[in-house]
């Protein structure tokens, strides 16, 4: 294993991950019927459009399933479990999957936010009423050894 981990990413998927690194929750937007593209695509699942900008969106959701993982395959993540995630249907219309701090039941209520992963890169956590972001930020950054 080399000393700096990386993960390959497609051109829509690394434009994500560097700005939500940059700590904005923003995702990929269709400009032409405003569909959120996750994950992060060249051409719109909606009405096919190619015109596609990273924006702003809405940050509420509701979580549909939540699993704690034991074991990945990712080797950035080989050290760190168990951890959970959830998926979340966000007010925004499209399901995103999430780091989140501890399982939860369907139908929570929860505030998308952005987080940086061990590598640096960011990538979407979650948080229910009374979660801190901070914690959520440091359970995912340190996974490493």
């Amino acid at each position: 294993m080399s000393d700096r981990l990386s993960r390959p990413r497609s051109i829509p998927g690394a434009a994500l991950s560097a700005t939500l690194g940059d700590g904005k929750f923003e995702l990929p937007c269709c400009t032409s019927c405003g569909g959120v593209q996750y994950p992060p695509r060249d051409i719109c699942r909606r009405c096919l459009s190619d015109d596609i900008e990273i924006r702003e969106c809405n940050r509420g959701g509701r979580v549909v399933a939540s699993v704690v993982v034991h074991r990945s395959f990712a080797d950035d993540f080989e050290h760190g479990g168990p951890w959970a995630i959830a998926s979340i249907e966000m007010d925004a219309g499209s399901i995103v999957f999430a780091h989140v701090l501890e399982p939860l039941r369907g139908g929570t209520e929860v505030t998308i936010v952005a987080i940086n992963d061990v590598l640096g890169d960011g990538v979407l956590g979650a948080l229910a009423e009374g979660h801190e972001f901070q914690a959520l930020q440091d359970k995912f950054s340190t996974f490493h050894e």
